[in-house]
């Protein structure tokens, strides 16, 4: 079973953020949870596949990868970064998880990473014992889908600075362990023009 300590640390992201849990629920849901530290570079999900287990982010960071959408000159990635997930995240991806879709990204473990998992089959047991399972995962669902539109709607909307500042305000950590190509390419804006911003900061 998993050290009390990081149960209780997903179980107060869970109901802080999205809805209380009964007693039954989280007494089931305990002993199910699997905890692994994963090394930089462990895939969570891959392109193609069926996402086989949900992941919270005790402590690390987590990225899902894409195409490159603005070109960095030279040393630039071979792919661009779509999202970030970072401590007391779930790892959700659109389709999923939920959906038993294929993935149409990869999503791999920035750093060495402390994470808590939950096996399908184990989630399915748990959904059909509890209905309070359905509304958490359409509050989680719910909750990812505004962030990701939001994004689409900053990148649209803010100026670079702007943009900046929020990243920083969510993802500092991130903000100064990750490639500046990626970064940039992520918050849509030249390197040039990151750099100016980050320098200044």
């Amino acid at each position: 079973m998993i050290p009390k300590h990081y149960y209780e640390q997903l179980i107060n992201r869970l109901e802080t953020k999205f809805m209380l849990l009964s007693i039954p629920f989280k007494i089931f849901l305990h002993p199910i949870l699997t905890l692994s530290e994963a090394v930089a570079g462990t895939y969570l999900v891959k392109t193609g596949e069926l996402q086989e287990s949900i992941t919270f982010i005790i402590a690390g960071s987590a990225e899902q990868q894409g195409p490159l959408k603005y070109f960095q000159k030279k040393k630039k990635p071979d792919y661009s970064v779509n999202w970030f997930w970072g401590k007391d995240d779930l790892v959700f991806c659109a389709p999923g998880f939920f959906s038993r879709q294929a993935a149409k990204h990869n999503v791999i473990l920035r750093e060495d990473s402390i994470v808590l998992q939950l096996q399908y089959e184990e989630f399915k047991i748990l959904k059909a014992g509890y209905p309070e399972a359905e509304i958490l995962i359409e509050l989680v669902r719910d909750h990812y889908q505004e962030l990701m539109a939001n994004r689409q709607e900053d990148l649209r909307h803010l100026t670079h600075e702007e943009l900046y500042e929020n990243f920083k305000a969510e993802h500092k950590d991130i903000l100064y362990n990750c490639s500046i190509y990626k970064l940039a390419d992520y918050l849509g804006m030249s390197y040039r023009s990151f750099t100016r911003i980050h320098n200044k900061k």
